[in-house]
């Protein structure tokens, strides 16, 4: 399993510090939105970052906690289409860093 810690938010913080934040209340996308990049923006400040190769954070709402897990369990599930989180790294938050 690769290390994609420090991949979600490189200039925020690391997938530990809000893998908690996710998926709180074991909801849908729209109920984290602004709970994904905590100090960066909102999940509609990515949206279109998170799966550039894909489509919208719309496409995948239903696969990013398709079991209620933690993001380990869905790393792969974030852009089933694309691949791994490693594939989007630089791309979940260059607002942020921007």
């Amino acid at each position: 399993m690769p290390v994609i810690s420090a991949l979600i938010v490189p200039q925020c913080g690391s997938l530990s510090d809000v893998q908690g934040q996710i998926v709180p209340q074991c909801g849908s996308l729209s109920d984290v939105q602004a709970q994904i990049v905590p100090q960066c923006g909102s999940l509609s400040d990515v949206q279109a970052q998170i799966v550039p190769q894909c489509g919208s954070l719309s496409d995948v709402q239903a696969q990013i906690v398709p079991q209620c897990g933690s993001l380990s369990d869905v790393q792969a599930q974030i852009v089933p289409q694309c691949g791994s989180l490693s594939d989007v790294q630089g791309q979940i938050s260059p607002i942020g860093s921007e």
